[in-house]
């Protein structure tokens, strides 16, 4: 299954290039129209995160319906990803 996945959409490291490639066009487009783009440091970064964690749950309970199955299943993914990526 993974394989026909690989060949349909790319691997992961194809995304990721893609991805960045989007990033840069994008905050070259905005720079270009007079926005500021500050890049956070790790530690405000970790802030940030931690800031907006409860609106997860919020966003979650607020779209009511499967909404929770589905967040849950999407974490449960992310976290697969991340441990076959490595």
């Amino acid at each position: 299954m993974l394989e026909k996945i690989i060949a349909a959409h790319g691997t992961a490291d194809g995304g990721r290039k893609v991805v960045r490639a989007e990033r840069e066009e994008s905050e070259d487009f905005l720079q270009q129209a007079g926005v500021n783009i500050y890049e956070l440091k790790p530690e405000q970064k970790k802030l940030w995160v931690e800031a907006v964690k409860p609106i997860n749950d919020k966003l979650v309970a607020a779209i009511g319906g499967e909404a929770r199955r589905i967040y849950g299943l999407a974490r449960e993914g992310r976290k697969k990803f991340r441990a076959q990526a490595r």
